[in-house]
This record gives C-alpha cells, sequence and structure tokens, in this order.
C-alpha cells in the first residue's frame, strides 16, 4: 500500500481516541498544483465604484434626462441593426469595446438594446468596473418608441376624424375607409412602404399627420423612419381600440 496512504489511515484511526498518542500526521502535500490561479484570487467580484446589481431605469425617465443632455444613451446592437433603426443621438458601441472607452467613465450611461432580452446587458454591466453610473434601459429600443410616440387617443381622433389639417395614413394589410372621410392606405409589407409614405409626407399640404394600424407594433417601423418628420400622431391601441371606442359610444 502506498506510504501516504498508510499515514492518512492511521490518523484516522486514532482521531477518535484522545488519550492515545497518535503518530506523525502531516496530510502530505498534493504533488499536482492548481494551474488557475484565478480561482485563488481574493479579489471581490464587484469592484469599488460599481453597484452589485444593474439599475434599470424607465423610459419615461430615460427620454428625461437624455433631453436635459444629463446621460448618454450606449446602443450596443450590431452596427447593421443600429443603421436600421436607431435613438437619433444614441452612440453605437459594441458590448466588448464600451470598457475600453475611458472618456465614457465620469459620465450616466444607459445602456440599451432592442429589448427582448436583459442578459448580455447585465453580463455587460458587471464589466464596467470604474464607470460612474450605468443603467439599463427597461423594455429597451422597442419601449423607447412605444414611449416616446406621440399619441392620439380613439376619443380625441373621433373628434378630429374629418378635420381637413389632419393627413390619416393606414399602414395595416386591412384597407379601412370607415374611420374618416379621407385616409390613405399604405400596407407596411409593401415593398416600397419607405418610399410610398416618404412620398406621402413630402407632397402633403396637411398641418398634422396620423398613423394608424390594426396592430401597434406595426408602429415601431414608421417610428424609425419618421423620427426627423415633426407633427406625427399615432392613434393608441390600434384600430381595433378605435372600433371598441364607437361601441361604447353606441351604448
Amino acid at each position: 500500500m502506498n506510504k501516504q496512504l498508510i499515514t492518512i489511515a492511521l490518523c484516522l484511526t486514532f482521531l477518535p481516541l484522545t488519550t492515545q498518542a497518535a503518530p506523525h500526521c502531516a496530510i502530505p502535500t498534493p504533488t499536482k498544483t492548481i494551474k488557475n490561479t484565478q480561482l485563488l484570487s481574493n479579489e471581490p467580484l464587484f469592484k469599488t465604484g460599481t453597484q452589485k446589481h444593474p439599475t434599470t431605469i424607465t423610459p419615461q425617465n430615460a427620454i428625461k434626462l437624455y433631453t436635459q443632455k444629463k446621460a448618454l444613451l450606449i446602443d450596443i446592437r450590431h452596427n447593421k441593426a443600429f443603421q436600421q433603426q436607431n435613438i437619433p443621438g444614441s452612440l453605437n458601441i459594441p458590448a466588448h469595446l464600451l470598457k475600453t472607452k475611458n472618456f465614457l467613465k465620469t459620465k450616466h450611461l444607459i445602456l440599451l438594446n432592442q429589448g427582448h432580452s436583459y442578459r448580455q446587458l447585465e453580463t455587460l454591466y458587471l464589466t464596467l468596473a470604474g464607470f460612474n453610473q450605468i443603467s439599463i434601459l427597461e423594455g429597451g429600443l422597442n419601449q423607447w418608441f412605444q414611449h416616446k410616440a406621440n399619441k392620439i387617443t380613439p376619443a380625441q381622433f373621433y373628434k378630429e376624424r374629418h378635420y381637413q389639417h389632419w393627413l390619416i395614413i393606414n399602414i395595416s394589410t386591412t384597407p379601412n375607409k370607415q374611420l374618416a372621410s379621407s385616409v390613405l392606405n399604405i400596407p407596411i409589407s409593401d415593398n416600397t412602404f419607405t418610399q410610398k409614405i416618404t412620398q406621402a409626407i413630402s407632397a402633403t399640404k396637411k398641418t398634422y399627420i396620423l398613423i394608424i394600424s390594426t396592430k401597434e407594433k406595426d408602429y415601431l417601423k414608421t417610428q424609425a423612419l419618421l423620427r426627423n418628420t415633426n407633427n406625427i400622431y399615432y392613434l393608441q391601441g390600434g384600430i381595433q381600440a378605435y372600433q371598441n371606442f364607437l361601441k361604447q359610444a353606441a351604448l
């Protein structure tokens, strides 16, 4: 039997017998060393100056801080996605490069992605030791545009529906001319949607533009496309909400 194993066995035998003298019981030192020295590090997981848990911020508060120039928006999505849709003035910085941007360490940074998952943002958050203040935008880009958009309620639309200063554009796939006296139908599924809606808005002499659809999520693409256009409004709740309003009003 191995000499080291015999020594350990004798130690275990004599441990319960406090009145007997045990043989020399020095536990043999392992012959193999731990190669991964990071496992032995005493460095804390969260360094001084960082928070233990990510701080989230609502779109409403984020918009307020961003408008007042008290925070910067950091969009970590791929550049292709950023070019297709982004918040004007936001910075597109990949996650793996953000920690190298020392000039941002004293700023309040609001991290965002599309809004489907926080996992990547939370992982990134833990790597930003030394940054002054980091927040994660709740709901990401999707919630930002939904909150930022100018919404008009079904009741407001009902009062305004026949006024001549409105250009009403239905972007759903189902044409609907019952909502107002004049509705321009430009389906968002149309391959030439971008060209058609841009031309329609450029050519109109109307003061206000109202975008309507059967699905509120259709507004996202239009919001990104028309982000630099003034006087754009969206029907809150979509066409279905307006139809429900009419039913309630008829009771």
